[in-house]
């Protein structure tokens, strides 16, 4: 295994998880200044959280292992290459976004009270789990004719909406359509994309993030270049 340092924009954070072997941690993938899609996992919790928090479009410096270029024009090109070679990240485009649903009920969630020490000696919140219930139906363009896909969503700001916007509104039928409005009828709306990732213990594929650009508009970022380890020593 080969690890080099690199330049790394983040484009996707997964909700964070429970790791017994690491810890509260959070799957992020990111596109080096070369072009190239990297994992990075597993990335402490307490490195998001916080005012100065790692946050979506940030430039960091990190050692990682460099993967392969994962842009495809479909799912089933993307599993063909992780049987072919292991890959394990890649981004699609929907050719048609049919549906975006819950398997269960929405549930109101309160304030995080729970805090915990950080080996740094911050106190940061506890993850708050909340059941993995979004879920996109779609057709992508290796798709044959009457085939579709049913892939879970882990997004993460798809489940800060639901956490915060059910303490905002109080209601679940309204937090519901404010939840459908965005990610559904806005993602129609813009130029959206799938970050896609392999959830190994299955394995299947999961959507990790959304990208989701108005089209027709000039790329722009943040450049704020930061080291993990000055974000985990802040």
């Amino acid at each position: 295994m080969t690890w080099e340092k690199k330049r790394v924009l983040v484009t996707v954070k997964a909700y964070p998880e429970k790791s017994k072997k690491y810890g509260e941690v959070v799957c992020t993938i990111g596109l080096t200044d070369e072009g190239d899609w990297i994992r990075l996992y597993p990335i402490p919790f307490n490195v998001f959280s916080g005012r100065d928090g790692l946050k979506k479009y940030d430039w960091i410096e990190v050692d990682c292992k460099r993967a392969e270029e994962n842009i495809s024009p479909s799912l089933e090109e993307l599993r063909d290459n992780f049987d072919d070679d292991r890959t394990s990240i890649g981004l699609i485009k929907p050719a048609e976004l049919l549906e975006f649903y819950k398997t269960d009920e929405l549930k109101i969630y309160g304030d995080t009270k729970s805090f915990q020490q950080s080996l740094f000696g911050t106190c940061i919140p506890e993850i708050e789990e909340i059941p993995h219930l979004f879920s996109y139906r779609f057709r992508c363009f290796g798709c044959k004719e009457g085939t579709e896909h049913n892939i879970q969503c882990e997004d993460w700001e798809l489940f800060e909406s639901y956490r915060s916007w059910g303490k905002k509104y109080g209601d679940t039928s309204l937090l519901w359509e404010k939840l459908h409005d965005k990610y559904y009828r806005l993602m129609k709306d813009n130029d959206l994309y799938f970050f896609m990732g392999m959830f190994s213990q299955f394995p299947t594929w999961l959507i990790v993030g959304l990208y989701y650009p108005p089209r027709n508009l000039e790329p722009s970022h943040r450049s704020k270049n930061r080291t993990l380890d000055e974000l985990q020593l802040r």
